[in-house]
């Protein structure tokens, strides 16, 4: 049984569409300036009814085969918004999307050709899940800082990558993946009940994956720490001359086994602990070495998940 649409069902509307049994009453003329391909659509005759009994004119009714009314609620608010809240919709800055209105636009904009809209939500997760060490490296969050997206929805942004072919996002948002653990069998679940998982190709990368994070991780720990940290250290205090080092190294491995990721970037108050007792020689020898090592991992990350990015790095 269908029903109508609470949010974008409009009385004088010229035009039903049909979407999981739930109705949209729109207008005509916009559809069809917003939705190049439904000029054809509707140039073809279409079934009329009368969706609404208090209406005396009949709508030609147009069923939408395979997309979600989630999706179209969420384009529909972007192009007939009842809220002036949509100006920065696609702009690094308040109000950010979330990630159910992001992704909506990616699978309406791809399979009915609105070029312009895919493009701009697909720049934007590019802006996040970027193929750009300098880019990653500025961000303060790693997912947008949008309120409505959080980790699994790296899920979704795989699953956008492979529809698209944008293989750009695809090594960090499996990465992230790899940091949901058994999670990521579980998949994310939409704001309507529906859940999307990864593909079964897609869950063996992230566990293939995050074997040889872990294992990178543990490697870049100890070449962190490995001695001679300073080669001018002379000071038989510093804690590299002894091994206290080691203590510090056991440290981060535990906590790299639960959470591998080799491009952490340890600040001042995250490795303060680790570097008290070091000598400024030494301190300032790890910190080089992270901060080389991290670029070399950053330009490897495809490889982790046994992909080629052109232009990655």
């Amino acid at each position: 049984t269908r029903k109508k649409d609470a949010e974008f069902w409009f009385p004088d509307g010229t035009i039903v569409l049909v979407a999981q049994n739930i109705e949209f009453c729109v207008y005509k003329g916009l559809l069809a300036e917003r939705f190049p391909v439904f000029n054809d659509m509707l140039s073809f005759p279409q079934p009329a009814t009368v969706s609404d009994p208090t209406r005396t004119d009949a709508c030609p009714i147009v069923h939408l085969a395979g997309d979600s009314a989630r999706d179209w609620r969420n384009v529909f608010r972007l192009f007939m918004p009842k809220e002036d809240t949509h100006c920065s919709f696609f702009k690094q800055q308040p109000p950010y999307p979330n990630f159910e209105a992001l992704a909506a636009c990616v699978r309406l904009g791809h399979k009915y050709q609105m070029s312009q809209l895919l493009g701009h939500a697909m720049e934007y997760l590019q802006d996040h899940f970027t193929h750009k060490f300098d880019r990653w490296e500025a961000h303060t969050h790693w997912l947008s800082p949008g309120p409505g997206f959080h980790w699994s929805h790296a899920i979704g942004v795989v699953n956008l990558a492979r529809l698209t072919g944008e293989t750009c996002i695809l090594p960090t948002a499996l990465w992230l993946c790899t940091m949901l653990g058994a999670d990521a069998t579980k998949g994310m679940t939409y704001s309507d009940g529906e859940v999307e998982r990864l593909s079964a190709e897609d869950l063996g990368l992230c566990i293939e994956g995050s074997r040889k994070l872990v294992q990178q991780t543990f490697l870049m720990i100890m070449h962190y720490f490995s001695p001679p940290l300073a080669e001018s250290c002379k000071n038989s205090s510093c804690k590299c001359a002894g091994l206290d080092v080691l203590a510090t190294v056991s440290t981060m491995v535990v906590s790299a086994k639960k959470s591998p990721n080799p491009l952490l970037a340890y600040t001042a108050e995250t490795m303060g602990v680790f570097l008290k007792g070091l000598c400024a020689g030494c301190v300032a020898t790890v910190r080089e070495r992270q901060k080389t090592c991290r670029k070399e991992v950053w330009i490897s990350l495809p490889s982790q998940f046994g992909l080629s990015v052109p232009g990655w790095g």
